[in-house]
């Protein structure tokens, strides 16, 4: 067999590759596999968060109309008290509801947020629930963070003696958190605002923050002095919050609030009392024609046997609160439950007299 320079040198390439072959199969061979995830889109519709043709944002008007399905409620500042009444949801006649103070309350969806804070909460309660939950936490952050942790000035204080509960978080402060969270998650891929709307009532610093945006929000001394006041806050789904001298909350509250307007022009002329069942009246007045409209059967003879009272019927609460340095957070709540009949509006009315 002659051989030839270019034979060997094939045949030198051929061994050369079969050994850099088998080298380099068994070092793959030795390496970890590794696992690519696939790619996927994202699972979230955008389209929610940008505007449509129109100007609107879709996901505020589902947000919106959700609200509005959730309870109904009208508020009212009447001199140096606010007046609330709210639809009664849960509590049935007899059963005591006063205990709003030690936490969350389901009756009327009205939660205490903070010292002096109270809010009523509007719409999906999943929604309600982790609003009022934020707002807890941040009230607290913003407590310490001001270097006030505790609103009294001891565990014991003797009878009488006033509790010293400086306006550690102001109620247009917490109005404003709450602002800014519904607006930071229109902004959010994927997000949607809380289909709550929030109203705010409670203690603040009587401090005009249009003239002095950049000074000290927290109050100094007693819960009810000359530096503090009772105010009334409504936050809306778009991440906007004004002070009212009234508002309502609620789906088809358009004619209670006209009543309300022109209640707030007889404010010279009226008691508290007369305040208070008027407005109950007003809200009772739409909660009964709702109902009969969602419970509008004929009338048969079986109907007819049927007592009054198995019917269901429209029911309000009504909270009033006023400044009293000798209460927690340095506002005193009055509270009836279950008001549905003339005969309990004339005795709330005996007891606001």
């Amino acid at each position: 067999m002659i051989v030839t320079a270019a034979s060997t040198r094939l045949l030198l390439a051929a061994l050369i590759g079969f050994r850099w072959i088998g080298y380099t199969t068994a070092a793959h061979a030795r390496k970890r596999p590794t696992v690519t995830a696939p790619v996927r889109s994202n699972p979230y519709d955008k389209q929610i968060t940008t505007f449509n043709e129109e100007g609107h944002l879709l996901q505020l008007q589902y947000a919106q109309e959700a609200s509005d399905k959730g309870s109904k409620g009208a508020f009212m500042k009447y001199r140096d008290y606010i007046v609330v009444v709210v639809e009664n949801t849960s509590v049935k006649p007899g059963t005591s509801a006063s205990g709003y103070a030690s936490g969350y309350v389901n009756n009327g969806g009205i939660v205490r947020i903070h010292d002096g804070i109270m809010a009523k909460m509007t719409g999906l309660n999943g929604d309600a629930r982790v609003l009022a939950k934020y707002l807890l936490s941040s009230s607290h952050s913003i407590c310490w963070k001001n270097g006030n942790g505790c609103s009294s000035t001891g565990p014991a204080l003797n009878v009488g003696e006033d509790i010293l509960a400086a306006v550690t978080v102001p109620t247009r402060e917490i109005a404003s958190v709450c602002a800014e969270l519904q607006h930071s998650l229109t902004m959010r891929p994927g997000a949607r605002p809380l289909a709550v709307q929030a109203t705010f009532f409670g203690v603040d610093d009587n401090h005009d923050y249009d003239d002095d945006e950049d000074s000290t929000r927290s109050g100094s001394g007693s819960g009810a002095n000359n530096k503090s006041k009772l105010v009334l806050y409504q936050c809306h789904l778009s991440g906007t919050f004004k002070e009212c001298e009234f508002c309502v909350c609620g789906g088809g509250m358009h004619q209670c609030l006209l009543d309300l307007n022109d209640l707030s022009g007889d404010m010279e002329n009226i008691l508290l009392a007369d305040v208070v069942t008027r407005m109950a009246n007003i809200l009772l007045e739409i909660l009964s024609k709702n109902l009969i409209a969602l419970l509008h059967v004929e009338d048969d003879d079986d109907e007819e046997d049927a007592s009054s009272s198995s019917k269901p019927t429209a029911a309000v609460d009504i909270y009033v609160m006023k400044l009293n340095p000798k209460c927690r957070g340095g506002m005193e709540t009055s509270f009836a439950s279950f008001v549905r009949t003339k005969e309990d509006l004339l005795k709330v009315g005996e007891l606001f007299t």
